[in-house]
């Protein structure tokens, strides 16, 4: 979200890309752009073509997904627009060659507030999605023409795909009541450490986050041989 330009921009010599499975909001241009040109020689690709742009969510933008290149001479007839979810933007899909997209989900910008946990549009919200959502199991699994293996096994938070009856749109799976994945982080210290008998030794302990929504640990230590004693600078942390 809030790039001056696109989302996600591919330009130069490319093509046969995957785009799934992103979620791409208020941006100074637009979402998406499918492009090719200013190319270096005749090395790469002049034809943007073959490329997968499924399963995104894409909202608040002046343009949502634009094909560009050389009036669209550039821009091949084989790219393929499935289970878009679109919202909010001044135009929502402008394509070469007279492409239509499919299986879009079309939100109204009164019901965007249905989509995810806690929208804001500096990026700084929880976009995971909310019970009832409309992008919940509106997904699909098919690829352009001679591609395979275009949907991701996992989410933006490591959650295998589907966890419904298909695969959601957007970044983040739905994983069940409630709206966010479980809480759960990892603990990591500074190695094993040494200490002679009647002094101290100090070691430094991180909490990292692994999903969901970040909560307080408290910090306890337990097991210690007799007559040593164990505390903490900080009693508990929020890990991140």
């Amino acid at each position: 979200s809030n790039a001056p330009a696109w989302g996600i921009h591919s330009w130069h010599d490319v093509s046969d890309l995957i785009i799934v499975n992103n979620t791409v909001f208020d941006n100074g241009l637009g979402g998406i752009i499918i492009g090719n040109g200013d190319n270096y020689g005749t090395a790469g690709p002049l034809i943007h073509n073959n490329s997968t742009i499924n399963n995104n969510i894409i909202f608040n933008n002046p343009q949502g997904i634009r094909e560009y290149g050389s009036n669209c001479t550039k821009i091949g007839p084989n790219n393929v627009y499935q289970n878009n979810l679109v919202s909010g933007n001044s135009t929502n899909f402008q394509l070469c060659g007279g492409k239509t997209p499919t299986g879009t989900v079309t939100v109204s910008a009164a019901d965007l507030a249905s989509l995810f946990v806690n929208y804001k549009p500096d990026g700084t919200g929880d976009y995971h999605l909310k019970l009832n959502s409309p992008a919940i199991n509106r997904g699909t699994t098919t690829c352009a023409a001679g591609v395979s293996n275009c949907a991701p096994a996992f989410d933006y938070d490591g959650i295998s795909r589907p966890q419904g009856s298909a695969h959601d749109i957007g970044a983040y799976e739905y994983v069940g009541s409630g709206s966010t994945p479980a809480f759960d982080f990892t603990l990591s210290n500074g190695g094993a450490k040494s200490v002679t008998q009647g002094t101290s030794v100090t070691n430094t302990v991180t909490a990292t986050l692994n999903s969901g929504t970040s909560q307080s640990v408290t910090f306890s230590a337990s097991g210690l041989p007799s007559g040593v004693t164990a505390s903490f600078s900080a009693g508990s942390c929020t890990p991140t």
